[in-house]
């Protein structure tokens, strides 16, 4: 894989010598999260992550290529640290003389790769998008469909593949509101789903911890406690409307409220909390309904500064997740899991213009989350805070 990327980035360059823009920008964020495995027992670590971006914009035609290899350290799992390449090209040509109908398409592939300790959780995805856009006299219209195909080579029943039908209308007024709706149909199948996973041993040695799903084993030993081997499907119809307005020209809000309802998801299904850094795994935004209420502010400051504040507030319904009643329980007994969960994002940001030669881009970010479960292991608080730097050439 890595002589493939280098061949990539070595053809990339030779074209946007002569025929294109091509651009370089590297990327250096530091974080501190206190609870690693959102779990009632918290393990803090710094998380370091260095990137590189490899930009690649044809002159001539609507063609956009990027290579984005990045790398995550933590400072004292080192054993979590990973690779994680990815690969995207878009081809996004307009259909008429006026501009009015757009069509887009993409193509992306990424490679998670963990140590040893962790392999069993290294994974490879490809995304395939298409979509039409029209920009009319009464509204903006986007029109759009994405395939998804994750596969786990050593660990077959985290595999899915999953297909995004989305529709999207956006119409301004002369008060200076937008009003934003959404609509989107979501399936996702797993071949051969197995809802629970017991981990018998951990990092510190302790031995067995119940269901161990906050610390990651030096070592993929695990026992299966089989619930279901047959398919699992999640489909999910979500309905989002958002209504944003520009108070004055250097301050903005916006609300929205988006709910979901389950079409005819099947089998039985667990999510599998195995550790920070994969949100699918530890909480497959398709096991759950939403009733979601979200708002941010944003103030474009003095000398460029800008400062950003969100907040969301998220009741979720699992479709076919049991709630595991205490700590001691090695398989869930409880009636179906639900959480109230609300995050609080705190964004102060500038840009810097050198020379006109590069322009470096200074982020600092806190994020605040207080889940509330009936499922024990899902009752947790988790602070992250930080900084990154992005620098374009």
């Amino acid at each position: 894989m890595s002589k493939i990327i280098v061949g990539v980035i070595f053809i990339l360059m030779i074209n946007s010598m002569s025929f294109a823009q091509f651009s370089v920008s590297s990327n250096v964020s530091s974080f501190y999260n206190d609870n690693l495995y959102r779990s009632p027992d918290k393990t803090g670590d710094w998380i370091t992550n260095i990137g590189l971006i490899l930009d690649y914009q044809a002159s001539k035609y609507p063609v956009n290529l990027e290579v984005n290899p990045d790398y995550y350290f933590y400072a004292s799992h080192p054993e979590q640290n990973f690779w994680f390449p990815s690969l995207s090209a878009e081809y996004f040509p307009f259909l008429d003389k006026n501009k009015n109908w757009q069509f887009y398409s993409a193509m992306d592939a990424s490679f998670k790769l963990n140590k040893d300790d962790l392999k069993a959780y290294n994974y490879w995805q490809v995304r395939f998008s298409g979509g039409l856009y029209h920009d009319g006299s009464f509204a903006l219209q986007q029109i759009s469909y994405q395939y998804q195909l994750r596969e786990y080579p050593d660990f077959s029943e985290l595999s899915n593949r999953t297909h995004f039908f989305n529709w999207k209308l956006n119409k301004s007024f002369k008060t200076r509101t937008t009003l934003i709706t959404n609509l989107q149909i979501s399936s996702r199948q797993y071949e051969s789903q197995t809802a629970y996973i017991v981990v018998t041993d951990t990092l510190e040695g302790t031995g067995s911890r119940g269901r161990g799903r906050r610390e990651p084993p030096p070592r993929i030993i695990t026992h299966e406690v089989l619930l279901s081997s047959g398919p699992v499907e999640l489909q999910q119809l979500a309905v989002a409307v958002r209504i944003a307005q520009n108070v004055w020209p250097n301050f903005g809000v916006f609300v929205q409220y988006l709910k979901s309802f389950n079409l005819s998801s099947t089998g039985e299904f667990q999510n599998y909390g195995a550790y920070w850094g994969d949100e699918q795994l530890f909480d497959d935004p398709l096991s759950y309904l939403r009733d979601q209420w979200s708002a941010q502010l944003t103030w474009m400051m003095p000398h460029q500064w800008q400062l950003r504040f969100s907040t969301v507030f998220n009741r979720k319904s699992y479709i076919k997740e049991k709630a595991y009643l205490n700590a001691e329980e090695s398989t869930p007994g409880g009636e179906l899991r639900k959480d109230q969960k609300l995050d609080f994002t705190l964004t102060l940001g500038k840009s810097f213009f050198v020379k006109e030669k590069f322009t470096i881009n200074i982020r600092g970010q806190v994020f605040y989350t207080n889940n509330h479960s009936n499922s024990y292991w899902y009752n947790y608080q988790n602070l992250i805070s930080g900084i990154s730097i992005n620098l374009v050439y």
